[in-house]
């Protein structure tokens, strides 16, 4: 099944692709992926299988992790409270990767 799925159970999309962000009156940059809203501690799931190229705490984005799916294809997850992989770890189409949460 090579289609992505909704990280979280009841997704509310907070920003979509492509959204243009403006800061101060002034065009900054495009959005380049997909904020969705989620009650702290909600379960984050794989939304496609790959291999974890990043989990760790980030300045901006708080506790985090980067999937790599191949062809160049990432997905990532932002803000999260608990982290359940680690770094180089093979996870299939929905594994928990974590809990949602407030960082960064």
């Amino acid at each position: 099944d090579a289609t992505f799925s909704y990280p979280v159970e009841k997704q509310t999309i907070t920003s979509e692709y492509g959204t243009r962000r403006v800061f101060n009156g002034q065009l900054r940059s495009y959005h380049g992926g997909l904020d969705l809203r989620a009650y702290e501690g909600t379960p984050i799931y794989a939304a496609q299988s790959g291999t974890v190229k990043l989990s760790q705490n980030l300045f901006y984005s708080g506790n985090h992790v980067l999937i790599e799916h191949g062809m160049g294809i990432h997905s990532s997850y932002s803000h999260m409270s608990k982290l359940y992989v680690k770094h180089g770890d093979w996870v299939e189409k929905g594994r928990r990767l974590g809990l949602s949460g407030a960082t960064g």
